[in-house]
């Protein structure tokens, strides 16, 4: 057998310890001259090494690879299983690798992204410590490194990480996306039908240019409240409070302005300040149903279920049919009171035997607690007694979902005027007509299907294509 001969080549050093290896490695000769169209794997590396360190062993290179020689092997399972997310078995694999090389930043790294997934921020912070002059350059290594910083509660340095992400990955969507969802950045879309007219500016100079557009409006409190309106809406809370503020200031009793205020509070997680200006609002307007339901929700989260009941039921009592108060009346904080959550809708149905939605609220908890068929007869109940759209198209789906063909197809066939019925409705008894093998019935929904202006381009060219499939239209 021909011996082989070997070249030794050199890799960037910050590259080879980002990658876990070392800056000089022998490649046989004969694979060198496919390099550049095909490089070598990393286990061709490892592979190399031990061949190398066999045929050679006294060379000065295959002494300095004896740790490389040791811990590529255990590289080579790490790197499966951080592909596969099996963090737990990745674990120890890297631990051993810091072991034999207490330097390797790719292992530190990698470690800093496994104790993060276990529940372990703190650990992970640390190593990112250890590998971070190694990876300064490196986009994904702030990502990470913020998204460790978020699971501590460190806001201010996730958003700092990402903005650093942004910064060596210019319009990098991960990024943009959650320094828009912190809040950090405002995303706007001059033209909907463009996305590529979408821009991204900073909370700060977005806010400035909304403070001008005020300071150069009428100053009247109907602007105002309708601009707070309009900002929570668009998911603006801090915006939107000062727009309460700025209507408040003109007119303290307007009734919406203190509506506003304490929403846009609950949404800043300023629970005190929301319970303040909603108790406003119904001092104002006794009878707000959006008033009490809001601040309903509100004691809820501050004080728990029982100090929030009474002012669910009172919202519950002028309106039966109110599906936010209900559910919030059934929300349970621990998996062991579903019975109780159970017991306070019955006795609700008990009171209010005509309402549908204390039977729509009970069948949600059932499904919750995945109890199918009390779900299926509650949602039944509810229907019989005039239940909305989203009701029955949920009822259809949960049979879909169960592999109840038939009854599907009877629940879509009892339904009067399924026709004319919101798109959710048509689609999921779109789907049993289909599996029951139904296709005039099908064909006859999807043509009131496809002129639907509700329905996404996506869903209209496939609902075209399967009615041609069923028709030869």
């Amino acid at each position: 057998m021909t011996e082989r001969t070997w070249i030794q080549i050199g890799l960037d050093d910050g590259e080879a310890r980002r990658l876990g290896m070392p800056s000089s490695l022998p490649v046989p000769g004969d694979a060198y001259d496919g390099f550049a169209e095909t490089p070598p794997t990393f286990e061709e590396f490892v592979a190399w090494t031990l061949e190398f360190i066999a045929a050679m062993p006294e060379h000065a290179l295959a002494q300095a690879l004896a740790v490389f020689a040791r811990k590529g092997p255990l590289w080579i399972a790490a790197r499966a299983h951080l592909v596969d997310g099996a963090w737990a078995a990745a674990l120890p694999l890297l631990e051993q690798i810091l072991t034999l090389d207490p330097e390797d930043a790719a292992a530190q790294f990698n470690l800093g992204a496994v104790y993060r997934n276990l529940g372990d921020p703190g650990r992970s912070l640390a190593q990112y410590a250890r590998c971070e002059a190694v990876f300064s350059g490196e986009g994904l290594f702030y990502t990470n490194r913020a998204r460790t910083h978020e699971a501590l509660g460190e806001r201010d340095s996730a958003i700092a990480d990402y903005l650093k992400a942004l910064e060596l990955l210019p319009g990098d969507p991960f990024a943009l996306e959650q320094l828009t969802r912190m809040g950090a950045l405002v995303e706007l879309a001059p033209d909907p039908d463009d996305p590529e007219s979408t821009i991204y500016i900073t909370r700060e100079d977005y806010q400035a240019v909304v403070r001008a557009y005020w300071d150069g409006a009428p100053q009247t409190p109907a602007f105002f409240t309708e601009q707070a309106r309009v900002l929570l809406e668009e998911d603006r809370a801090e915006l939107a409070a000062q727009a309460a503020d700025r209507a408040l200031a003109l007119a303290p009793d307007t009734a919406d302005a203190w509506l506003f205020k304490g929403i846009a509070q609950w949404r800043l997680r300023r629970l005190d300040a929301a319970v303040a200006a909603l108790e406003e609002c119904l001092a104002l307007e006794p009878d707000s149903y959006e008033g009490r339901v809001n601040l309903a929700r509100v004691i809820w989260e501050q004080r728990g279920p029982a100090d929030a009941a009474p002012y669910l039921e009172a919202v519950i009592d002028r309106d039966p049919n109110a599906l936010a108060p209900l559910r919030l009346l059934a929300a349970t904080t621990h998996d062991a009171d579903v019975e109780g959550a159970v017991a306070r809708l019955r006795a609700v149905h008990r009171r209010y035997p005509d309402a549908w939605a204390p039977l729509r609220a009970l069948g949600d908890l059932y499904w919750r607690a995945e109890d199918a068929d009390a779900a299926l007869a509650a949602y039944a109940e509810a229907l019989s007694r005039g239940a909305d759209d989203e009701t029955r198209a949920g009822y259809l789906a949960l049979l879909g979902e169960l592999g109840r063909t038939e009854a599907l197809c009877r629940a879509a066939d009892a339904t009067p005027a399924l026709a004319r019925r919101g798109l959710a409705v048509r689609w999921n008894a779109l789907r049993g007509y289909l599996d029951a093998g139904r296709t005039a019935d099908a064909a006859r929904l999807l043509r009131t299907i496809i002129s639907d202006p509700e329905l996404s381009p996506e869903n209209r060219q496939y609902s075209r294509e399967l009615l041609a499939a069923l028709t030869n239209e």
